[in-house]
């Protein structure tokens, strides 16, 4: 019975590959030491995921403190009005703030997202 044939590895280049012994096997010790690299590097994802979820968390409780901030200082203006010109100067000036504020927000939330799934960011 013929013994089965080892696969080649072949380089970029496609010449066969230097780095790989046909006839060797791994040992137990070597098989364990890739299994803990892919621990490492799993536990190195979590880490990451985790580390990304608190700053998310973080800038979600930031948007909300501010967007009170500004509805209740929107509401002591309104109150404060005299004319009806002046309550739609103090519900324009809210409306562009809550328009930027979201804005922003919504672009470093993104931001986050991208970099903890490694995709490259915006220049914008």
């Amino acid at each position: 019975m013929a013994q089965a044939r080892k696969p080649r590895l072949i380089d970029v280049d496609g010449s066969p590959s230097e780095a790989y012994d046909h006839d060797a096997q791994f040992s137990a010790a070597e098989a364990v030491e890739a299994m803990n690299q892919g621990f490492a590097n799993a536990g190195e994802t979590a880490k990451k995921a985790m580390e990304t979820a608190q700053t998310m968390q973080e800038e979600v409780t930031q948007f909300w403190r501010q967007r009170f901030q500004v509805n209740n200082e929107a509401v002591s203006e309104m109150l404060k009005c005299r004319s009806w010109p002046e309550m739609i100067e103090v519900q324009q000036n809210w409306l562009k703030t809550t328009g930027d504020q979201y804005s922003s927000y919504l672009t470093r939330m993104f931001s986050l997202m991208q970099s903890s799934f490694g995709m490259p960011r915006d220049k914008h």
